[in-house]
Order: structure tokens, then C-alpha cells, then sequence
């Protein structure tokens, strides 16, 4: 699948994101919905604590594939309501061509709690 480019963004704004591997303790489709999941995430931080997250990706993969594993998740994105639930981070996975999404190479940073940037 080819997307066009986004609008570029300035270093700074990239600096700001803050992206840490979290493990997904809980995943379950969102009622009434066929793409969305809820699920609770753990941060590995005190300071962030879990971290309720709502995703359109449930058309492209499921559930075991998701919890109890880590994945990177932007942690520091404002809540946005999405179907009256506050979404609280982002999960970041890799889009095939034929458009599944699959997990991202980390290059050895699996540890839940690690900071990506």
C-alpha cells in the first residue's frame, strides 16, 4: 500500500514525542464497532502508570497478537475521545504492503519501560 507523505514536521516537534515499549495487559473490541479495540497498557513507570488506549486496528490483527506483549507506544499524546472512551497514548506498528500490521524492529529495546527517544 503506497500513502502519500505527510507534512513535515520540524526536529523539535520530533524531540517532543515521547516513545516507550509498553506491554498490552488487556485487548477487546470496542461494542458496535468493527475496526476499534480498547486496550490497557502498562508503561513501566510509576510515574505513568497504565495507560488506556483505543486503536482502529482491529481489522488488520488481533488480540493474541497483542497481549502480553510489548510494543512501542507514543505516551506523552494529550487524551482524545474516541467513541466516548479517552485514548490516553498511540500504538506505532509497521504497515505491510498488502496492509496488515505487524510489529516494529526494535533493535533489541523489547524491555517494557524502555525509552525509544
Amino acid at each position: 500500500m503506497t500513502r502519500k507523505q505527510k507534512d513535515n514536521i520540524t526536529f523539535e516537534e520530533f524531540e517532543k514525542l515521547d516513545i516507550r515499549m509498553c506491554r498490552i495487559i488487556s485487548c477487546g473490541k470496542v461494542p458496535d464497532t468493527d475496526k476499534l479495540y480498547q486496550m490497557e497498557v502498562d508503561t513501566g513507570s510509576e510515574e505513568l502508570g497504565i495507560k488506556l488506549v483505543v486503536s482502529s486496528i482491529a481489522d488488520k490483527i488481533t488480540p493474541e497478537e497483542l497481549i502480553g506483549f510489548n510494543y512501542p507506544f507514543i505516551v506523552n499524546l494529550p487524551p482524545r475521545k474516541i467513541r466516548g472512551i479517552s485514548s490516553e497514548a498511540m500504538i506505532i506498528l509497521g504497515e505491510r504492503k498488502d496492509g496488515g500490521f505487524v510489529k516494529l524492529t526494535t533493535l533489541g529495546v523489547e524491555d517494557i519501560g524502555s525509552i525509544i527517544i
